[in-house]
């Protein structure tokens, strides 16, 4: 009984070691599990192999970058972890810049505090999913900010009605802002109650809504913080570098082409620009980055503010 009992001891022991020396390796695999079950990622057995590997390559690249004490911004685990860069700009990103041909500028009406501005919580963050169609929620947050700014609802707006009715824009496909706020100021636009969102292109079910805008007006980028004193503008940006992005201040942008669009909620004293995604809240601080000064990711090249 003894014998047994040290014999039991002893493989319990050699267990408890080998999980020692694993240690890493079975983290990493349980880290995976909980990222599948956290992101609802279901795979077929070969590809659950491809996509493991994928993401153990990703932590490594996290771990790496953010013991870089002189970055300014860290990436991280989102739902991005387990695509390569090609897939994520097949699924998530316009395949072409737009076409910039708006007429109007904005002016501003009166001088205004400069210092900065922070609409953060204005709106609500949102999720696009694997539905192209970032165009529609920037053009939608746009519309959505300055109707509450005015006071004349608080009504989420439906970034889907965009996507099946404005048939100058291509649905999850592609699209741009320009086209999707002229359609909201010539239709007018639903709630989301009232044409839900489905993260796919369907037929058009109802062409107009009853929440307007008088117009929208292009902005300069030096008239970029005068606009977001007033209201929060949309804007086009080349987002292939954000997919890991997690906390700080975003200075490595790349300027290729405009694939993205985004809602610019603010700007810091500093100059960083506060920028509200559509990639949920998982991503980033809470659905947001900060970016670096200036023209960052393109982010002054196509911007465009509503008015009522």
């Amino acid at each position: 009984m003894n014998k047994l009992l040290t014999l039991g001891m002893l493989s319990l022991l050699m267990i408890g070691v080998s999980q020692y020396l694993d240690a890493s390796e079975v983290t990493l695999q349980q880290r995976f599990e909980l990222f599948t079950k956290k992101y609802a990622k279901f795979y077929g057995p070969s590809e659950k192999i491809y996509r493991a590997k994928i993401y153990e390559e990703r932590i490594k690249l996290f771990e790496a970058h953010n013991a870089d004490k002189t970055q300014t911004y860290t990436i991280g685990e989102n739902q991005f972890t387990d695509l390569t860069v090609e897939e994520f700009k097949e699924i998530y990103l316009r395949r072409k810049s737009p076409q910039n041909f708006v007429n109007e500028k904005y002016v501003p009406t009166k001088e205004a505090n400069l210092t900065s501005a922070n609409w953060a919580g204005l709106t609500s963050v949102k999720d696009q999913g694997q539905c192209g169609a970032a165009w529609a929620f920037a053009a939608v947050g746009a519309v959505e900010s300055v109707l509450r700014i005015n006071s004349v609802t608080n009504t989420d707006l439906s970034e889907q009605q965009l996507i099946d009715c404005d048939l100058e824009n291509q649905g999850c496909e592609d699209g741009n802002l320009n086209n999707s706020l002229n359609w909201v100021q010539n239709n007018g636009i639903l709630s989301s109650a009232n044409y839900p969102y489905a993260g796919k292109t369907q037929g058009c079910k109802k062409p107009t809504g009853l929440f307007q805008i008088k117009g929208y007006q292009k902005v300069e980028p030096d008239q970029m913080q005068p606009a977001i004193v007033k209201s929060p503008i949309a804007a086009s940006v080349d987002g292939t570098t954000w997919l890991f992005y997690n906390a700080g201040v975003f200075n490595q942008c790349r300027f290729e082409e405009l694939n993205h669009d985004v809602l610019i909620i603010g700007f810091n004293d500093d100059g960083t620009w506060i920028v509200k995604n559509s990639w949920g809240q998982w991503w980033g601080e809470n659905g947001i980055i900060r970016l670096a000064p200036g023209n960052s990711c393109g982010i002054q090249e196509q911007s465009y503010i509503a008015y009522v």
